[in-house]
């Protein structure tokens, strides 16, 4: 499947160029209702952090001429989406208000927005690091469609759960922004560099197999990526601008990796999202990964 990378010199004309390269076209019909899925974890929103306002304008304006377009975000334990304050030049949607419908995964039940699955969706991740999954690109980006506010309460579970999402919502286009990138303690507090880089691809697998590929790592080093490829025998085609990607790759965080390891019981999982244990262990957590990794 095919993935085409280009350099950013003027944001908007490679926007339409990299669209053109994946011939959008096809995927997204005239008429077609359009859920732009950025990441946008935390406010307020920052460069390799969160998803560029102005890549997302761009492709509001670019998506808009052809579809009814909305902007859909989840609530997170740093934010509420309903309380953003952004120029995106559509709607922003609060998905955890929106009618939801529950997705199975092993022991974990939870719920997404059925407008994930009504409309075509377009995946917009940050090229970002992180101290668990080891990335957070596009397949990891669609755990941002839980609707629950603690989403880390399926940590325990993370690649069932990002599995059971790519089975139930394919984005239509995905578009990696790395226009900033973060590496190392991602995926808020890492290093953030200028990386003036697009990436797009039908295939979400296939966008972060080869994200792995230019940073020089085997992608079956990331579980959520080897099962997923697997899954779907994906095998990337890498088109475009050739360029390698210095990234620091961290070591998987010890203090979420014991926090996991609890909530796979039943019992201690229910005593850690209790409410009253539950901001205690959350700060332990945060505090832990600075002192012991």
């Amino acid at each position: 499947m095919e993935v085409h990378i280009r350099k950013v010199r003027d944001l908007e004309e490679d926007l339409e160029a990299i669209l053109e390269a994946v011939a959008w076209r096809d995927v997204i019909g005239k008429g077609d209702r359009v859920l732009i899925k950025p990441n946008l974890c935390t406010f307020p929103l920052a460069p390799g952090v969160t998803t560029d306002p102005a890549l997302l304008r761009c492709l509001v304006g670019i998506i808009g001429e052809r579809g009814e377009v909305c902007v859909g975000e989840t609530n997170t334990e740093g934010r509420k989406a309903g309380r953003l304050e952004a120029d995106l030049g559509c709607e922003l949607i609060d998905l955890s208000e929106a009618e939801g419908i529950e997705v199975r995964a092993g022991r974990a039940a939870f719920h997404i927005p059925r407008l994930a699955l009504d409309y075509k969706v377009i995946n917009v991740p940050v090229l970002k690091t992180h101290s668990f999954t080891t990335f957070t690109l596009g397949i990891k980006n669609l755990f941002g469609l839980v609707q629950e506010r603690e989403k880390s309460r399926y940590h325990y579970a993370i690649d069932d759960v990002l599995l059971a999402i790519l089975g139930e919502v394919r984005p239509a286009l995905n578009i990696l922004d790395a226009i900033h990138a973060m590496d190392g303690i991602g995926p808020i507090t890492g290093r953030v560099r200028r990386t003036d880089l697009l990436m797009a691809s039908r295939d979400v697998v296939a966008m972060d197999m080869a994200i792995c590929a230019l940073a020089g790592l085997d992608y079956r080093r990331v579980e959520h990526i080897r099962r997923a490829a697997e899954r779907y025998h994906t095998v990337p085609e890498l088109l475009g601008q050739g360029v390698g990607l210095d990234l620091e790759i961290p070591r998987l965080c010890r203090a979420d990796m014991l926090g996991a390891y609890l909530q796979r019981n039943d019992l201690t999982r229910r005593v850690l999202m209790s409410p009253g244990v539950y901001s205690v262990a959350r700060r332990t957590k945060i505090l832990l990964r600075h002192f012991v990794g």
